[in-house]
């Protein structure tokens, strides 16, 4: 667990969870937004709900530039307060909307090894999970992870953790 030296939760509005798909970030948003009484939102069913499509629809129709390039579009005129908020695995590739979230939100990375993440995620196509044709969830990681640790003021090992470990984890980190 890192945590950055000047940027603490308590000065930022929100808090935004980052990492791979089939991290934990939405089941844990929502946990900890219950936890601590803040509305939490989804940046996939933000998507979904401009585009009016699912993810797995968008991605088989404007390809993985198409689709970060879109997600950037429509992340950027998201303007929250207050919120717990969970992102696509795919948002920090996208360096503008993260530094427009950053300039608002705590940025919680949940670091999963990729041990534990190949057993939950299944078809990476039917998950809507963007990457190149034929990309490994091994590849995509490794792509992805100095990524994760770029934009994280908080970074939290889930290895071994269970989701009411995590939720405790999480609000310990938070307060201290």
């Amino acid at each position: 667990m890192t945590t950055s030296s000047h940027r603490l939760p308590e000065t930022l509005s929100n808090l935004l969870f980052i990492g791979m798909t089939g991290c934990g970030k939405s089941t844990m948003g929502k946990a900890l937004a219950g936890s601590l009484v803040k509305p939490w939102v989804d940046t996939d069913h933000l998507l979904e709900e401009s585009e009016e499509k699912e993810l797995k629809d968008l991605l088989k129709e404007l390809g993985p530039e198409g689709f970060k390039a879109m997600e950037g579009r429509v992340l950027l005129g998201i303007d929250l307060e207050g919120h717990v908020i969970s992102t696509g695995g795919s948002l920090v590739y996208s360096h503008g909307t993260m530094e427009h979230f950053r300039r608002s939100s705590f940025v919680i990375f949940l670091n999963t090894p990729l041990e534990d993440l190949e057993p939950r995620l299944g078809n990476l196509e039917a998950r809507g999970t963007v990457r190149q044709p034929g990309q490994s969830l091994a590849s995509l990681w490794e792509e992805r992870l100095p990524l994760y640790h770029k934009y994280a003021d908080l970074v939290i090992d889930t290895s071994g953790l269970n989701e009411a470990d995590l939720l405790e984890t999480l609000k310990v980190k938070l307060r201290s």
